[in-house]
């Protein structure tokens, strides 16, 4: 039952009656970026975040496609907002590396914990062997704790973030 709880309408009716659907689209069908008939909607205006709201950096690294990068600070009700992102292709480690540092300059503000692919710890994962993207983001003052790497997990916590709160009424993931 917790399993079908969290499937889309589109996926019950492949995984439970077999029906011959194609899922496409979104890998998250739920993210709105105008409102839906609930009013739903993830996409919101920019506002001053508070100095006291915890800012978190997420970072899925590549070697041969852009690197996908965001900020996010957590309110008190652990709300997520993100605030500021980086899709850069064509950099090293260390001009990305300085890119962060320059971009939490410009905010103000530095996350108090960074969170990559596990593939960052990966030592194959760079030109240069016996090296990983985790390691040498460290050396330059970059420190990252690896994410889970079960991706129902991850792809389960951003599904829960997408629907709407019954307390606040919004979703506790919102975007800038």
């Amino acid at each position: 039952q917790k399993i079908i709880a969290n499937l889309s309408e589109e996926e019950r009716e492949v995984r439970l009656h077999g029906a011959f659907i194609h899922l496409t689209g979104l890998v998250y069908k739920d993210f709105r970026v105008t409102p839906n008939v609930d009013g739903v909607c993830h996409v919101v205006e920019p506002f001053k975040i508070p100095k006291n709201w915890p800012r978190v950096q997420v970072i899925d690294p590549h070697p041969r496609v852009p690197w996908a990068v965001i900020w996010v600070a957590v309110d008190e009700g652990d709300d997520w907002w993100v605030y500021d992102y980086m899709w850069e292709e064509g950099r090293t480690v260390e001009e990305l590396a300085y890119c962060f540092k320059a971009r939490e300059e410009e905010h103000g503000v530095s996350p108090v914990v960074r969170y990559a692919d596990p593939y960052a710890g990966n030592e194959d994962n760079l030109e240069i062997r016996n090296d990983s993207i985790r390691a040498r983001l460290g050396r330059l003052g970059i420190r990252v704790a690896l994410s889970s790497n079960d991706p129902d997990t991850r792809m389960f916590a951003l599904r829960e973030a997408l629907r709407k709160s019954p307390v606040t009424e919004r979703p506790r993931l919102n975007v800038f």
